[in-house]
Parts: C-alpha cells; structure tokens; sequence
C-alpha cells in the first residue's frame, strides 16, 4: 500500500486491532495502552517493526512513513557550544506514585542554560502533553530562542509521531526561523545526557 491512505478493507482490519482507538483514510488513533506498551519495549533496545508486529500489526500496512520517521543527531554532544536558546533538549520519563500508578512528566532544557524552560505532567502518555509542552515552550520563550533552534530528543515514539514531527514543519521561533528536530542515536543515552541526568537527579 502507499504510505498516505488506507483503504477501506484495510481501515476495517485495523480497527479490530484492539490497540487501534480510531482509524481513517490518513491516521491512526492508537489506544493509551499500546502507547504506554511501545514506549516501554522501545525504551528496551526492540525496533518499531518489532513491536508492532508482536502487538499484531503489519508494518507495511501502516508504511514506512508511520514507522520510521527518525531524524539525524545534529547536535553531536555540543550542548553548550552555541549558548543560550539554540540547543533545547526532551525527554519523558515515569514518576511512580505511593500508590504504585504512575504519572508522566515531559520537560524542555536549555542545554547551556541548565533551565526548564516547559513542562507538562499527565496521567498518560497521549502525545497531548508532549505537544502542550511545546505550546508552553512556543507562548512562554518564542522570543527569546535562537534563530533556528534545535530541538533534541532520544528516537521514542513521541518524538518520531506525525503531529509531532509537524512542528517542524511550522514558523515558529523569531524573525520567522522554523524549529529544527534532531535525534540521539538508537541506544545511545550519551547523546542526550544533560536530559537524562536531569532526570536521575530529579528521581532521587
């Protein structure tokens, strides 16, 4: 099939998927649990096609385009090579509750900084919160963002989902400049590890 439109056959094969809130000619709705399910595989070392088939889809019914949609490490562990507002790293990571449920919190760093400069928290792991974020991110520092900005995460399904992948694709820092997406490379927690010892300090 093309990697842009199901058809009705395949739209009805989809939907019985119980992992498949929704489906139409161009997207798919997958239900909070296999997103909480391929986070947590992806985060241990299984490729996208791998998961989706043990979760019984078929990745060429979905395409290429939905499944591997990763971009290039463009920030090569210069983290503070290019000062304040130019290299902003994310991530999501668990915080485990008293009462054994987990939350999700979602952050952007200043790489040169040190600062948070968005955060979002949630009781799951829609992409809603992920993008909220970075609608805080946009109202409450646009301005004062480097031209061109770089906005750099690890390879997880957030950050390689369409809508995701589509801020790239707006104006939206100063003076007109897009947003650029970069990714670590598969595995590699050094290409981003600013965020992730955030993250260890913040869990202790």
């Amino acid at each position: 099939m093309g990697t842009n439109t199901f058809t009705k056959e395949q739209r009805e094969q989809l939907i019985r998927n119980p992992y498949v809130a929704k489906v139409s000619e161009t997207t798919i709705t997958y239900t909070a649990e296999f997103k909480a399910i391929f986070y947590r595989e992806y985060q241990q070392g299984k490729g996208p096609s791998e998961i989706l088939r043990e979760l019984g889809f078929e990745p060429a019914l979905l395409g290429k385009r939905r499944v591997d949609s990763i971009a290039k490490n463009l920030v090569n562990r210069e983290f503070e090579e290019h000062g304040s507002g130019k290299i902003l790293l994310t991530d999501i990571t668990y915080l485990k509750l008293l009462n054994g449920s987990f939350m999700y919190l979602s952050t952007v760093k200043d790489a040169f900084t040190k600062q948070i400069l968005a955060y979002r928290v949630s009781d799951s792991l829609s992409i809603d919160f992920v993008l909220d974020k970075m609608k805080d991110l946009k109202e409450n520092h646009g301005d004062s963002l480097q031209p061109n900005c770089t906005i750099h995460s690890d390879q997880g399904t957030h950050y390689t989902s369409i809508p995701f992948r589509n801020l790239f694709k707006q104006k939206e820092t100063k003076d007109g400049n897009a947003w650029i997406q970069s990714m670590s490379r598969r595995g590699n927690c050094w290409d981003n590890a600013p965020k992730e010892s955030f993250f260890w300090a913040y869990e202790r």
